[in-house]
């Protein structure tokens, strides 16, 4: 993260963005070790807006205090939080042992190895689990300059690099994310769950994340390669 970009917890600053985004802030992420964090939780409690724990070096403790306020979701699990080690469980130890705390993990298989995103499987509910991409803008790009975040950037491995070799967002989509998840276990039923009605229920959407009667049609054909066949949106295909 760039320092400029960092601040503190400021209910005065979160009510200025809320108005300017005429209330649709649908997910907050905030590190759950920072003062004065109880009073931006609650403010988005009060204005139903979902609270995310991420970029955070929360201790395990630090965390279960944050959950204890009502955060209860990890912003990409394993990513940019305080690591699992034997003596310091951390922010990535208490999203695998708490049992009330879903979370998002960015399935490239390179941000969170395969493995660990099979044994997320294990240990959380079916609806504990949502797939993201973190994808940057340039993703999908045919050719440069790629620029994310008003820095270049180079796409290395299936992920974006900033020049100096940091990891600054995936190159990933859906589909391949979809692929993956199987690829590495899941069951193709529960992989599109992670990536359609787990993230739907999350943000209490009440008509979208599942084909059935009287929810929105909006809809992703994808071939056996997982390839998008087909894109229909209120059920006009559009791609």
């Amino acid at each position: 993260m760039k320092v400029a970009d960092i601040f503190p917890p400021d209910v005065a600053l979160l009510q200025e963005l809320y108005q300017a985004a005429q209330g649709k802030i649908a997910i907050l992420t905030v590190a759950p070790e920072l003062e004065h964090i109880a009073s931006v939780v609650e403010f988005c409690h009060q204005h139903h807006i979902v609270v995310q724990a991420g970029h955070t070096n929360a201790t395990y403790e630090q965390f279960r205090q944050g959950v204890a306020l009502g955060i209860t979701h990890a912003t990409h699990a394993f990513n940019a939080m305080s690591p699992f080690t034997q003596r310091a469980p951390g922010a990535a130890g208490a999203v695998l042992m708490s049992e009330d705390v879903s979370c998002e993990f960015i399935g490239d298989g390179i941000h969170v190895h395969p493995q660990l995103i099979s044994f997320l499987r294990k240990i959380k509910k079916p609806e504990q689990l949502i797939l993201v991409t973190d994808a940057l803008r340039p993703t999908a790009q045919p050719s440069g300059p790629f620029v994310a975040n008003q820095d270049t950037v180079v796409l290395d491995g299936g992920v974006w690099r900033r020049k100096d070799g940091v990891i600054v967002g995936s190159a990933l989509t859906l589909p391949q994310g979809i692929a993956n998840l199987v690829s590495w276990g899941y069951p193709l039923p529960q992989a599109v769950r992670c990536a359609s009605y787990n993230p739907a229920q999350l943000l209490d959407l009440k008509n979208t994340g599942q084909l059935a009667a009287g929810f929105q049609a909006d809809i992703t054909l994808l071939r056996e390669d997982f390839s998008v066949a087909g894109t229909f949106i209120a059920g006009k295909q559009v791609a």
